[in-house]
């Protein structure tokens, strides 16, 4: 772990060919059925897995790396009921977009979250997205970068859906029985969740036709078809939910002009 930065940096002198390569065996490293994945708690992931993923999503938010190979793994993973790979996607979004899983929030943080997205934001991370954050921050451009790579490879949506579903199962399915450990891993997992829906859902990332289109599901279809459950498909709709009472409240304001007059 305290080589990565120092690695990180020698990238830069990196050809494409050699990114590839480490691409590559990044993706050997992680597929091997002989690593350990847990610790022996069953819970918090073993220690190889968390400095890999560090390093993963900080090579991506400091280079223009295209993560999308990286990302079909994840999903083959989560497909065939492996989470483990769940803090590749916190790293990613975390370093990337520097949206972190929400931290313990004070009495008055939690009041402020009932604000608007400027507001949440100064509430939580002033100084990596907010107005005390670095302007001349080289990974400025990372989250553009990060939620391009998901559109265009079309993995936003089967991401979305996969890391809902684990959301969902992930109390289920733990081998332990302690309760704080699996407490602890709900909240890890659930963190990761609102962490991603805060990237696919930032207004000046991506717009809300273009989340309506590419990004959300069908809503019929995350019930039915994919089994979520109705608390979680309401927090993926909430945006489109909003737009839609402002637009009919926008067209009931000349009606409603007329009738006082």
């Amino acid at each position: 772990p305290n080589m990565t930065s120092v690695l990180i940096t020698a990238l830069k002198f990196v050809l494409n060919m050699g990114v590839d390569v480490l691409m590559h065996t990044i993706i050997t490293i992680l597929s091997s059925p002989y690593r350990e994945r847990y610790k022996p708690d069953g819970v918090n992931p073993s220690d190889w897995l968390i400095n890999l993923s560090k390093f993963i999503g900080a090579m991506m938010a400091k280079y223009t790396v295209d993560p999308s190979n990286l990302l079909q793994y994840v999903m083959h993973q989560f497909l065939g009921g492996v989470g483990s790979e769940i803090i590749i996607v916190r790293e990613l979004v975390e370093r990337m977009s520097y949206i972190e899983p929400l931290p313990s929030l004070s009495d008055t943080q939690v009041r402020i979250m009932s604000g608007g997205p400027l507001l949440r934001i100064e509430a939580v991370a002033s100084r990596t997205r907010g107005a005390r954050a670095d302007p001349h921050d080289k990974t400025a451009h990372a989250p553009a970068r990060l939620v391009r790579h998901l559109l265009d490879s079309t993995m936003a949506q089967p991401l979305l859906i996969q890391i809902a579903k684990l959301r969902q199962e992930a109390v289920k399915s733990t081998r332990n029985t302690q309760l704080k450990s699996v407490a602890s891993l709900f909240d890890g997992v659930h963190g990761v969740f609102l962490q991603y829906l805060e990237l696919v859902q930032t207004q000046g990332l991506v717009g809300t036709e273009v989340y309506a289109k590419e990004v959300a599901p069908v809503l019929r279809e995350l019930g039915e078809r994919y089994g979520i459950e109705a608390e979680i498909c309401m927090q993926i709709f909430r945006p489109l939910l909003t737009r839609a009472v402002k637009v009919r409240f926008s067209s009931l304001i000349p009606k409603l002009g007329e009738r006082r007059g």
